[in-house]
């Protein structure tokens, strides 16, 4: 058994992997290589590539993740949050994105990615009053057992050290506690600005269905379904450049005479004498074909 590659993957290795994903488990693409599975897990999750292992919702989530990481404001994001803050805005931008069917103009994407800071800021605020509740009741048990020794034998200036400490964390506690629910309401109304944005652009959508208007102001606005229709009508033309060029050839009509259909004055044939020439291989052609299934 050969010894499996090491170090980093080359150009040639990277294609095999973009090709065969979708085909392929990250395992089996690995001995196809001969390497080992985290080097192809690796460069599947920074690629965004997904393998024929997992079910769509993780196709969905490697995908989601890759895209959010190619995001212009992804780098502010990491300066911002630890990794353990990291993860949760990762995971609570993918699900949302699965929720809306990835289905957002940049402006709601924005109004998403502050919809999840506001909740990192919130569940700060929770974290940092729960430390201070608990310091609060360190420092309380030990002011109590202070208040149980004999008046003569207690540390007064440490209890009354304790009791500043005290009062200053309770302060802060309902600080904190401010704090949250001010994050809380700016969440609440950004996510109540979200859906009346969605809500509008979604009517839109369903009036470009019925009025002309609603189509014209979906067509400035809406660049993906601008390229929707430009695919369309591109695939629209080719198939009536098509089927101009089949149904404008000779024909062979109930009569038995040969001839082309009249299509348009692009279609008409002028040379005459070619036209005869192309009439009569046509009608030979014919003949040979009926022959041939005669027999």
């Amino acid at each position: 058994m050969s010894k499996k590659k090491r170090g980093p993957l080359s150009k040639k290795e990277q294609e095999t992997i973009r090709n065969q994903s979708k085909m392929l488990t990250a395992e089996e693409i690995a001995k196809e290589l001969n390497r080992s599975p985290e080097p192809i897990l690796k460069f599947m999750e920074k690629e965004g590539l997904s393998h024929a292992s997992m079910t769509q919702h993780e196709q969905d989530t490697v995908a989601l993740r890759a895209a959010l990481h190619r995001r212009e404001y992804w780098p502010a994001i990491q300066d911002q949050f630890s990794n353990r803050e990291l993860e949760y805005f990762e995971s609570s931008w993918i699900e949302l994105m699965i929720q809306f069917r990835e289905n957002m103009m940049y402006s709601e994407e924005l109004q998403l990615k502050q919809f999840i800071t506001l909740e990192i800021l919130a569940n700060r605020c929770l974290e940092d009053r729960n430390r201070i509740i608990e310091d609060i009741d360190t420092k309380q048990a030990e002011l109590d057992e202070l208040y149980r020794q004999d008046p003569e034998e207690r540390d007064h200036e440490r209890a009354a050290f304790l009791e500043q400490m005290i009062a200053a964390g309770r302060g802060a506690e309902g600080t904190h506690a401010a704090e949250y629910d001010k994050f809380i309401n700016r969440q609440q109304a950004l996510s109540k600005d979200l859906k009346a944005t969605r809500d509008k652009r979604i009517q839109r959508i369903e009036d470009s269905q019925t009025t002309l208007t609603g189509f014209l102001r979906r067509l400035e606005e809406d660049r993906k379904f601008r390229e929707r229709l430009e695919q369309e009508a591109g695939v629209t033309e080719l198939a009536r450049i098509m089927a101009t060029q089949r149904f404008a050839e000779w024909h062979t009509y109930g009569d038995d005479k040969v001839d082309q259909p009249f299509l348009n004055t692009d279609t008409v044939k002028d040379d005459e004498e070619q036209v005869a020439i192309e009439r009569e291989n046509y009608a030979k052609t014919r003949e040979d074909e009926e022959s041939t299934e005669e027999r």
